[in-house]
């Protein structure tokens, strides 16, 4: 018998991630998935060297020269490379790409998959946090993306444990297990010189599939980014006195096209309820949550009701008739997880919460 679990509000900590699975890509290297909101994530960074239709991505280091000047980065051809040109690191942190492998038609994820959207991100953050960014309006009047726009309370949910410096790890609580990859610089800019890996061990770079405003001679792509800065920074040189490194900050960014950055490919389950939005003039709740041996309901509307109860891969766990009497629904044999609970009264949908079974 599962022991009672003090009560919680909707926004305590997750503690539990979503259901696990695998993919495996053409190369044959299978990675960790977990299914967020509907979306399968990959947990892992992407190794492929090969596009989905097999043909080879072009080697981008040897294009590396961390002497001198570099020339003007003008070919928009999908390269990879190997941070420090380590197949070692590859194993631990995966390859970085820069962003015009995404743009490839045959595709570097595997069949099915996809490179996320800002607003995947944006959606994966709302999950986790219970909060609505991914309906904001983020382009400034410029029509570019606001990169200002940052999201400090998810970084540290989202971050490895390890690897991380300064001992400033996250608690990785949905198991997301974004790593401090750093990046590899672009070519011709004012803040780099030469081309250079940079930043390990103090920030995350994950593409975005979209561009930052389509306009002739404008190569800005979109990055999730994590870094340990207390602000956002592009910067190469980390040596200078105002840095400071006690924050964890996620924010979405322009990046040059030409960066090396990790990709993390995602697949959509159209057909899991994703909304755990209640309607507040309801009043209903679901309690304890998190929950061991059972819920309850309660609220005005609960005088006669059925609670659906959904995993997150949209499979129907559990359904049970409830009244204002009756209202203790037994969850004893559910497995640990993060489910979506769907709440009917009157034959209509009255409210979507997430129930997070411990």
């Amino acid at each position: 018998m599962r022991q009672f679990f003090t009560l919680l509000t909707l926004g305590a900590t997750l503690g539990i991630s979503a259901q696990t699975g695998t993919v495996k890509d053409i190369d044959g290297n299978t990675y960790k998935t977990k299914v967020y909101a509907g979306t399968e994530w990959m947990i892992e960074n992407l190794k492929v060297s090969h596009y989905s239709d097999g043909s080879e991505i072009i080697n981008g280091n040897l294009d590396d020269n961390n002497t001198g000047s570099v020339p003007e980065y003008v070919e928009y051809i999908g390269r990879t490379m190997q941070f420090n040109n380590n197949p070692e690191l590859t194993k631990i942190y995966g390859r970085l790409y820069n962003h015009d492998v995404t743009e490839v038609e045959a595709g570097i994820c595997p069949e099915g998959w996809e490179v996320p959207s800002y607003k995947d991100f944006l959606e994966l953050v709302d999950f986790i946090m219970d909060t609505k960014y991914a309906e904001g309006n983020y382009l400034d009047s410029n029509g570019d993306f606001n990169k200002n726009s940052t999201f400090e309370n998810v970084a540290n949910k989202l971050k490895s444990k390890d690897l991380w410096d300064y001992n400033l790890g996250g608690t990785d609580e949905v198991e997301f297990n974004i790593m401090p990859t750093g990046f590899r610089n672009r070519y011709n800019a004012s803040n780099f010189k030469t081309i250079e890996y940079i930043q390990m061990h103090e920030t995350a770079r994950i593409w975005c599939k979209e561009q930052m405003r389509v306009k002739p001679g404008y190569n800005g792509r979109m990055s999730m980014v994590i870094t340990n800065r207390i602000q956002p920074s592009d910067k190469g040189d980390y040596s200078t006195d105002n840095m400071e490194y006690n924050s964890s900050l996620l924010y979405l960014s322009s990046s040059h096209h030409s960066e090396g950055q990790n990709i993390r490919c995602i697949k959509k389950n159209g057909n899991v309820p994703t909304s755990i939005n209640k309607e507040e003039s309801l009043k209903l709740a679901i309690y304890p949550n998190p929950a061991t041996s059972y819920i309850l309901i309660s609220g005005a509307d609960t005088d006669n009701g059925i609670l659906r109860i959904y995993n997150l891969s949209g499979s129907l766990v559990k359904e049970a008739r409830f009244t204002s009497s009756e209202n203790k629904i037994d969850i004893e044999e559910m497995a640990a997880g993060i489910y979506v609970c769907s709440i009917e009264s009157e034959g209509k949908t009255k409210e979507t919460r997430k129930l997070i079974v411990q």
